[in-house]
């Protein structure tokens, strides 16, 4: 499977019928309690399970690797020649230079062109509607940052994740049928705030199964991984797609853990996409793990597949996303689509308040 097209990202199931449309906890449901797709590659097999279970298929010696990120509320109000559009906050490349989302003023994918040098005025609104308008930052086009994508280079007078902090919301898209809290994506392991989206994998755990986990000898690291934002389609092959640029972090303290769990043969199970991405962006030739950090472009597919993680905890991706890319360089699509239509008819839910996946 050299280069992925669209027909190999597409798994037959209405993703739009299975959408978690809230958090788990609005829905009844401790974090720690949605479902489990346990996929285990050599048997070829699958089981269902509840996430709280899952230190019981991890070994001693065996590490999981974290990703310590925060999720920012990302999303702004803004307005260039009189028309009003929501923004994504989706790269912080200086305190004075960003990359952003288009989309509507609804919130929907908006591909219209803006012109170089064009002035963006962030909105502050009042309680109600676009109301009491204050514009405490004004943005500058660069450029389009790639000719697939409604991703723009901006200059900004003000540092827009520190503005965030202050007058965003959370990205929320469109199958998320209320308004949501900061709180709701939270993880127990964010700390560093930086992610665009919450790295969602991290949601279901509990100090309860870090607690497990520890009295089974299995090890915790963390490394950073700030998030762009995921709602970009592969609309024609992977090749043409943009790769997102993510800031990423490794310490030495997590390489050397990583290199001697590698060494002795354990298991190295990463939550979350990000993980996968930060860990195998800091693998050298020799393919040990190096403390590094800064900017990667790695993708994860089939013809370029992780060297150092082995498993991954994950949730339910979508038809024609690079995360199911990213899904194929583990498991093959033919194990992958048989899962997810049976956990489609166990109903299961998609999306990031969704129920997740275990591959092993």
């Amino acid at each position: 499977m050299a280069t992925l097209s669209v027909r190999d990202l597409e798994f037959g199931i209405d993703v739009s019928k299975f959408a978690a449309a809230s958090p788990a906890e609005e829905r009844g449901v401790s974090r720690d309690k949605v479902k489990m797709l346990v996929i285990d590659r050599a048997l070829g097999n699958f089981k269902h399970t509840q996430f709280q279970s899952i230190p019981d298929f991890f070994e001693p010696g065996d590490v999981v690797i974290v990703n310590t990120s925060m999720t920012i509320p990302a999303r702004l109000l803004a307005k260039s020649q009189g028309q009003m559009h929501i923004i994504h906050l989706a790269a912080r490349f200086s305190a004075t230079r960003f990359m952003i989302e288009r989309r509507d003023e609804f919130g929907e994918a908006d591909s219209q062109a803006w012109e170089a040098e064009e002035i963006i005025d962030i909105v502050q609104s009042g309680a109600s509607g676009f109301t009491d308008e204050q514009f405490p930052g004004h943005l500058k086009v660069i450029r389009r940052f790639h000719p697939n994508s409604r991703l723009w280079e901006v200059e900004s007078n003000v540092d827009l994740y520190q503005l965030a902090q202050t007058i965003g919301c959370p990205i929320r898209y469109s199958y998320v049928k209320q308004e949501t809290k900061t709180s709701d994506y939270a993880t127990i392991f964010g700390r560093v705030p930086g992610s665009a989206e919450m790295p969602s994998a991290s949601r279901p755990f509990t100090k309860g199964i870090l607690r497990r986990l520890a009295a089974r000898g299995v090890k915790v690291v963390s490394i950073t991984l700030h998030t762009s934002v995921s709602s970009h389609e592969v609309e024609r092959d992977l090749s043409s797609h943009p790769v997102l640029p993510e800031w990423f972090s490794v310490s030495p303290q997590a390489a050397s853990v990583i290199n001697e769990a590698k060494a002795g043969g354990h298991r190295l199970v990463a939550v979350g996409t990000t993980a996968v991405r930060a860990v195998e962006s800091a693998v050298d030739q020799s393919g040990r793990v190096q403390p590094k950090e800064g900017w990667t472009t790695r993708i994860i597919t089939p013809s370029s597949p992780p060297q150092v993680i082995t498993s991954l905890v994950t949730g339910m991706h979508d038809n024609h996303s690079s995360h199911l890319a990213l899904m194929y360089a583990f498991i093959s699509p033919a194990l992958l689509r048989r899962a997810y239509h049976q956990a489609a008819d166990a109903g299961y839910l998609w999306h990031e308040f969704g129920d997740m996946s275990l591959v092993l």
